[in-house]
């Protein structure tokens, strides 16, 4: 009885842990302009065409058009987390003109230890607005091909690395 009890215990001890993620999922969050700067809601587990869809759904040129001219310059981003590797994908969009903006890429690794979470991302300016040329992208980092993945960011301009805040509100 009482070892029936510790095993009860123990299930219940490693049910309630974050690994209830799949490892091969990706998870999903979101950052609206209508939330403070570096502040994402967490969304849960994505699959690759329901994230193009989420990416889709976002009117880029409309909240940059309304970012612009702010001072506290908050456009949307949105990012998916590979739960196999750590690794990451950012996208969001930064100043070409002041009609229109460029996506921006950031490429992360997440590394998590018992008291802290450690992201440092390389931020990429795609020089394009091309919805299309951002879901291959998309498309490239979902497959796990990490040599095609490297061959793509070649053609972007590489901006800088920064270490990025994990911020969320859910």
């Amino acid at each position: 009885m009482k070892q029936t009890i510790i095993i009860l215990l123990i299930g219940v001890l490693v049910s309630c842990t974050d690994n209830n993620i799949k490892k091969d999922s990706f998870t999903f969050r979101v950052h609206k302009s209508s939330l403070e700067i570096d502040h994402y809601e967490l969304i849960g587990e994505i699959t690759k065409e329901n994230f193009i869809r989420e990416f889709e759904k976002i009117n880029w040129d409309k909240e940059y058009l309304a970012q612009i001219n702010e001072i506290d310059y908050n456009v949307p981003s949105i990012e998916v987390m590979d739960n196999l590797n750590f690794k990451y994908l950012s996208i969001s969009i930064g100043p070409n003109t002041f009609e229109s903006g460029y996506f921006v890429i950031g490429l992360g690794k997440h590394s998590q230890s018992k008291n802290k979470i450690e992201r440092i991302v390389k931020l990429y300016n795609t020089k394009t607005n091309d919805k299309n040329k951002i879901i291959e992208f998309i498309k490239i980092f979902f497959s796990r091909d990490t040599e095609k993945l490297k061959k793509k960011v070649q053609e972007f301009e590489f901006l800088d690395e920064i270490e990025d805040l994990y911020i969320n509100t859910k």
